[in-house]
């Protein structure tokens, strides 16, 4: 009777915690741009599956994107994609030159800003050894 009990009031506690959404949808990963791979990489090795897990901890990540970020009339490379970003259902791959496309536009950002913008809106599994 006790352990029945304590399992609804464990429950009803459980069900009323309230994850934000932003943590549960999203996900960030980084290849550095310099790096040359043997085969190419390409987004669907990006959203197929990732080395690492990261999760949002502040919402904003592509707003922040875009502000460190240049349009520009370079081209992307599918072959050698770099970096991935996805918040709010949205993602957003970055080639080797930083380039990447959003709503029709083409756009370029630094690693360093990359990198930044991963640091501030995802914590990540291996952040502990990027540092």
């Amino acid at each position: 009777m006790l352990s029945t009990i304590l399992i609804l009031i464990l429950s009803s506690v459980i069900a009323t915690v309230q994850v934000p959404e932003a943590a549960s949808n999203g996900r960030a990963d980084l290849i550095p741009f310099s790096m040359e791979t043997y085969n190419p990489v390409k987004k669907s090795d990006f959203v197929d599956g990732s080395t690492q897990t990261c999760t949002v901890t502040k919402a904003g990540s592509l707003a922040d994107l875009l502000r460190r970020s240049h349009e520009t009339d370079k081209t992307f490379d599918d072959l050698r994609v770099r970096g991935f970003l996805l918040e709010s259902g949205e993602p957003i791959f970055v080639d080797a030159k930083g380039v990447f496309e959003y709503k029709s536009k083409r756009y370029v950002v630094s690693e360093k800003d990359f990198r930044e913008v991963k640091k501030e809106h995802f914590a990540c599994n291996d952040d502990a050894q990027h540092k």
